[in-house]
């Protein structure tokens, strides 16, 4: 078949209409994707209290804290690092655009279908065209349109819930490597203290005032006190690698600096009240599940026709015989369900939606279950941080002092010094301990009432705090 020249131009005109339509189609759809991507962000926001950095000021943000001689890194900044350079959150975000293009393509009817044929007879062929297009789709379409929206409103829940994650995983690696550099600190004192006492003992030895079995315990002590401070040295390292990553950092971005110590909790102020109603309202979990009965909805909707009209279409028919020309008129085709009247289709769809409501009921008891749980570790934590801050320490810092004063009057000797400023180190890297447990726990329940519930998160600070054993 050739195409006559003002065919031609009909067909390039065409091609270009065609063209421009799939380009504004396209158009259309980045920009979708750019508003829910801007709605998810102001939401994330909104629910943690972080903020999106807008693109152009990204590059100073990097300048001023990434940079080796840059400012020290803050919370706030780390966060927000974190929610543009992050790319696992990153890949998230982009993949948001997939349910946006199913909400897109929903809105389209399925494209026609041409059937041509040329049947040759004695006398002469046969030609015919016939255009047909199901008619289920016309009648589905709002419905289609209805679940693939359910479908982005779940995906819109995890995006966010995705993104909540990555904000309090930034902060709580901040509360575990704010801990481990005090505990550093803290270890490299009690190394000072094991060297003064093994230069004094080494002292007394020379004068012949003390025995082997004494120098050799206060080289144990020594021994394994440097140990203690490989260990708490190693520990800073794995929770600033963990920021890195975090953070989306390599290379040279890696010598940021984070100034100051673990402050308090602050769980005194912390409020605690309607815990699991606070949960339970700002849950993306239910969120979702709430979206995905809906799709379930929908779908048990269309499986209920599909069986009888899945393929039903309609169309015209055009016919050329030999010596009468070209006959037009209607042609209609429906699928005799013989063998599938969508039943099974029917009983799956029905059962998903039950199992939907199922999973929305076990997430809602979960998540009233992790705020009573949260609730009760925020509450122990609160307790066993101020009871090392104001008793345990404390009363190390008076022995230390009634030590020095006896010291001083001749009634005990220097290793009893010694020892007691070893305690009060260790005293405090309880309360070091103390702190990052309770900021754990405060964050914990902060991410719960934020709308993100983490099973494994919540498993894993039960197995490894300490006052839960």
């Amino acid at each position: 078949m050739s195409l006559r020249p003002a065919n031609v131009a009909q067909a390039r005109r065409l091609a270009a209409v065609g063209a421009v339509a799939i380009v504004a189609g396209c158009s259309d759809l980045a920009e979708s994707v750019r508003d829910d991507g801007a709605r998810v962000a102001a939401e994330i926001a909104q629910r943690s209290g972080a903020e999106w950095v807008a693109p152009a000021a990204r590059t100073e943000l990097q300048a001023r804290y990434l940079a080796k001689d840059g400012e020290a890194l803050t919370e706030a900044v780390a966060v927000q690092i974190a929610l543009y350079k992050n790319h696992r959150l990153s890949a998230t975000l982009a993949r948001f655009g997939i349910a946006r293009s199913e909400v897109e393509q929903s809105g389209l009817l399925r494209n026609p279908r041409l059937t041509a044929s040329a049947t040759s007879f004695s006398g002469g062929t046969e030609f015919g065209l016939t255009l047909l297009q199901p008619i289920l789709e016309l009648f589905h379409r709002p419905t289609r349109q209805a679940l693939a929206g359910a479908a982005l409103a779940a995906a819109e829940a995890e995006v966010t819930a995705a993104g909540l994650r990555v904000v309090f995983a930034v902060r709580r690696a901040l509360v575990e490597l704010r801990a481990a550099q005090d505990a550093l600190a803290v270890q490299r004192h009690a190394v000072e203290t094991a060297d003064s006492a093994r230069t004094l003992m080494d002292e007394l030895q020379g004068a012949g005032n003390t025995i082997e079995a004494r120098r050799t315990e206060q080289e144990i002590v020594e021994a394994r006190t440097r140990l203690a401070t490989a260990d708490a040295e190693l520990a800073v390292h794995d929770a600033r690698t963990a920021l890195d990553t975090l953070l989306g950092l390599a290379g040279a971005q890696t010598a940021w600096r984070l100034e100051g110590p673990l402050a308090d909790a602050g769980l005194a102020q912390f409020e605690l009240g309607d815990c699991e109603a606070r949960a339970i309202g700002a849950s993306l979990d239910l969120r979702r599940d709430r979206a995905l009965a809906q799709r379930a909805a929908q779908v048990l909707q269309i499986a209920d026709w599909q069986g009888w009209l899945d393929n039903l279409a309609i169309g015209p028919v055009a016919r050329k015989e030999n010596e009468d020309g070209w006959g037009y008129g209607p042609v209609l085709e429906l699928p005799l369900p013989l063998f599938d009247r969508g039943n099974a289709r029917s009983a799956a769809a029905a059962l998903e939606l039950q199992a939907v409501g199922h999973e929305h009921a076990a997430t809602a008891i979960e998540v009233r279950s992790a705020a009573r749980r949260m609730r009760e570790r925020v509450r122990v934590a609160a307790k066993r941080e101020q009871f090392t801050s104001e008793v345990l320490v404390p009363l190390h810092e008076r022995l230390l002092r009634e030590t020095i004063r006896e010291y001083n009057g001749m009634q005990l000797g220097a290793f009893a010094v010694f020892r007691s400023k070893l305690e009060h180190l260790s005293a405090q890297r309880d309360q070091i301990e103390a702190r990052r447990v309770a900021w754990l726990a405060r964050l914990d329940l902060e991410q719960l009432f934020a709308g993100s519930l983490e099973h494994e998160r919540i498993d894993r600070a039960r197995d490894r705090n300490p006052i839960s054993k």
